[in-house]
């Protein structure tokens, strides 16, 4: 262990984490532009460049999840407290080839687009043989959690044991859930007795609703608000208990409505198994 002194953290580089958001077409690539191209490493998954082609800098084109954790990697370094199987390791860091090439040279790292590399992370994951039930069907809730490990992996907030596991299935829970609930309300609207279904109705969509948003809140680490977000689980948990209540009512008659109760009570107990976590 070595003490920094204060010259010494007052001296180190830091640097500006930025998010630039507005919809296709109204320029954000080309703020390329205005950076000093000698100094920026322009990192492209989306085929964003056309906008930026007669702009010359240097370049990496992501076609792959792997290949952008390898970068991230190469980039931000190894994490001392993930073990040598862990990807972001040290042993990972070594084997892809360790620190990227003539990195000091750069100054800015421009992505584009954190969204287009959240899709190459869900084309891997649903892929991956832990996707799949074993009958071979495709277990959208297993992707969706794979997903989740790998983007909260690569999160600058989350150090080795932070990387909170009742958090991933709550995300996981959260989208099967609102998913399931969805499906559910549609079956019921084909039931010849839909009268009899207008409050399981309801409740699904409302479900649905706050489910989908839960678990976007949840993925969101940067700055985040504990209080916003403990509120958040207990809405979550208190819609699943409700939906699954009146879907009770209804699971000897319908299968669909026995099958979204328990999802909405597998959601319930994810949401405050997070909620207990957060209160230590």
């Amino acid at each position: 262990m070595k003490i920094i002194s204060g010259a010494e953290r007052v001296a180190e580089r830091r640097g500006v984490k930025a998010v630039i958001v507005g919809p296709p077409g109204v320029g954000k690539t080309s703020l390329l532009r205005k950076l000093n191209h000698q100094r920026v490493l322009f990192i492209e998954a989306e085929s964003g460049d056309f906008a930026v082609r007669n702009v010359e800098v240097d370049t990496v084109h992501l076609n792959d999840w792997p290949t952008a954790r390898d970068l991230a990697c190469r980039i931000g370094g190894p994490n001392p407290s993930y073990g040598p199987t862990a990807c972001y390791s040290q042993a990972h860091f070594d084997a892809v080839g360790g620190r990227l090439e003539n990195l000091d040279r750069f100054e800015t790292f421009f992505v584009d687009s954190i969204t287009a590399i959240g899709r190459l992370s869900y084309r891997w994951a649903e892929q991956q043989p832990e996707a799949f039930s074993r009958s071979g069907q495709k277990d959208v809730r297993a992707a969706y959690g794979l997903h989740a490990r790998e983007m909260i992996g690569t999160h600058p907030a989350v150090r080795g044991g932070q990387t909170n596991d009742a958090l991933i299935r709550c995300i996981e829970e959260c989208y099967s859930c609102a998913q399931t609930c969805t499906s559910c309300a549609d079956a019921c609207l084909s039931e010849s007795m839909v009268q009899e279904l207008t409050q399981c109705i309801r409740l699904d969509l409302d479900c649905a609703d706050i489910c989908n948003i839960m678990g976007r809140i949840a993925t969101r680490r940067t700055g985040s608000d504990d209080e916003v977000m403990r509120r958040m689980l207990s809405v979550c948990a208190a819609a699943c208990r409700r939906c699954a209540d009146e879907c009770q009512k209804h699971a000897d008659m319908h299968e669909h409505c026995r099958i979204c109760a328990e999802s909405c009570r597998r959601c319930m107990e994810a949401c405050q198994e997070v909620a207990r976590g957060m209160a230590h």
